[in-house]
Formats: C-alpha cells, structure tokens, sequence
C-alpha cells in the first residue's frame, strides 16, 4: 500500500509503508483529477486503481492482483517461504514440488503479468511481491539489484565501509549510493556498476551475514579505511563513527586483517587511531619508516612528526579525537 499526499491542490509526493520516498506512477493516475486541500470524502475508480480521498488529504491506491487457480499452490508456497527474490531455477524447483509441468518462463510471465514477480536490473531474477503489499508495489530495498545479482551467481563481492556501517547500526545514515567491494580483476555485473558505487578491495575477514547480505565486518572496514584512505567519500562522517567502529573490533581481528598488508597500512592505522586507542596502538608496535601520505599527493592538511603522516584528506587531525568513556 502506499498513500500520496496532497498539498495546495498539488500532488507532494509518494509514500510507501515502508516511509521510503518514491516516484508517483502517472500513467496509473492520468485520469484522475487534483482535489484541493479542503475536500470531502470520496471515493474515484479509476480504470483498476481504487483512489480514496480522506478528509486529512491522504490518498490511498490499493491495486488487485488475480490468483488463477493454475498458479494458486505456487503463489501459496512463494507467501509460505517470503524470498526476496525469486530466480528462473527457484521457480522451477518450486514448480516441480507443486506438481505444475508448466515451463518455468511461462509461469514467471504469468506472475510478472498479474504483479506477483517485479522487474529486477538482473536478467532471470524478480522480486516476489507478497500480498500484504496491496498491489505490484516493490518494498524499495536499495540493496536489491545487488541480492538479485547473488542470487543468480556466486560473486565475491561484500557490502563495505559507509554502507556496511549502516548494516550493522554503526551509523544511522545510509550512504547516497551504497558502496560495495570486490575483488581486483574480478568481472563486475553490469547491474552492479550501475547501481552501486563499485570499490576495489579485498577483506581477510570471512564477511558476515547481515539481512541475508554478506558485509564487511567492522575490523574490515577499520582496515580498509588505513589501507585505501581514498576510497571513503566523507571522512567527517566517518570520524564521527569512528570510536563505535573501534569499539565493535577485537585485536585479534585486526591483526588478521593487518596480515599481508603494507607497512604503510599499518602506520596510517595508528595515525588514525593514536587518541582513541593508544593501548592498541603500543599493542600493534608499529615503526615509522619513511614518509606515509594518508590521502591523494597534494598540498598538506597537516604533517604528524610523531608517525611521518602526510595528511591530504583528514578534515582534523586524530589526535582531536575523544575516546568513549
């Protein structure tokens, strides 16, 4: 179900049950007329959309979907088991268990046609649509194209930095475009590039499972910020998550994570890392040698004598930093 609200007489916006903010679907309401503000209650049919206009402004579409008896035990198996996704082989694995000798095509062409299967950027991969949703309406999962693309192939890819964070309740904004990692010399689905901010990187930490997602655990991420400084977008919000990310690693796992990577990883960690951590940071034992850039070779923020950090992105210096208490 979703509601559009309506302001002035003119149409605002479109809210789904889940608060997330979408488009308005003209076509589906090209024929119905603006009310203004004031309006009375009243009920406009218009061609399969039923529109109920409230005293409070609030519209509601609720669209009907049929259920033909050939498709009725593989719907009721589909609400039974709610995937998210539904690929060609699921449909036919559930087919067959349903006793249908239908092609498993012709019945996603069907589903697709009555609103039960919804479009996805992956070939031969849907959205189920459960009932409970009152109509052909996708639950505007920003993470869909991407368990649409597991979901038909096995990929090496995991969620990372902002967007893991915001998986695993470090942080309570959700990048603009989500950010995932794979692999160097790893092909990369089209579907992937064009929906996600693509980051070449390679955790040694076994991703955890989060909403069914494989993300980056968060001594992964830490990791990754001292190993590819350019790869965050905002470094403030990330400071400003920074002693919870600290807080949910174990020295052990950063020590995995730190195995195999250059020296120059491990300074720019203890760098990042000297005013929240300095018990981790004697624990680590790190030597500076050399002169580390923490960011792109361009004119200096600031330079750390203590490490020999040439600092280009840090919006202020770590050693400002406040442990929690």
């Amino acid at each position: 179900m979703c509601t559009i609200v309506l302001l002035c007489g003119r149409w605002c916006r479109v809210v789904w049950h889940m608060d997330v903010i979408c488009t308005l679907v003209h076509d589906r309401c090209r024929h119905l007329t603006l009310l203004p503000c004031r309006c009375h209650i009243r009920v406009i049919h218009v061609q399969y959309v039923t529109v109920t206009v409230t005293s409070t402004c609030v519209v509601t579409l609720m669209v009907s979907r049929s259920i033909p008896p050939t498709l009725a035990s593989l719907l009721e198996r589909l609400e039974l088991d709610r995937p998210t996704t539904v690929t060609l082989q699921q449909l036919e694995v559930i087919a067959s268990e349903c006793g249908l000798e239908t092609p498993a095509r012709i019945l996603a062409h069907r589903l697709k046609e009555r609103g039960w299967l919804l479009k996805t950027p992956v070939a031969g991969v849907w959205e189920f649509a459960p009932a409970d949703r009152a109509g052909p309406f996708s639950d505007a999962d920003p993470l869909l194209t991407l368990r649409a693309a597991l979901a038909r192939a096995e990929l090496p890819v995991a969620v990372a930095l902002a967007s893991a964070l915001w998986l695993h309740n470090l942080s309570a904004r959700a990048p603009d475009r989500h950010e995932i990692a794979i692999p160097s010399g790893t092909h990369v689905p089209r579907a992937l590039r064009d929906n996600y901010r693509v980051i070449r990187h390679q955790a040694n930490l076994e991703p955890q499972s989060v909403t069914g997602l494989p993300v980056h655990r968060p001594a992964a991420v830490l990791i990754h910020l001292a190993h590819r400084p350019t790869d965050v977008r905002s470094w403030g919000a990330m400071l400003e998550v920074l002693p919870d990310l600290l807080a949910a690693c174990t020295l052990d796992q950063i020590r995995i994570e730190l195995r195999g990577r250059p020296h120059t990883t491990h300074v720019r960690l203890v760098y990042l890392l000297q005013a929240l951590a300095p018990d981790l940071v004697e624990a680590l034992d790190v030597t500076p040698a050399g002169k580390v850039w923490f960011g792109p070779r361009r004119t200096l923020r600031r330079h750390d004598a203590q490490w020999n950090v040439a600092d280009t992105i840090l919006p202020f210096s770590p050693r400002d930093l406040v442990p929690h208490q």
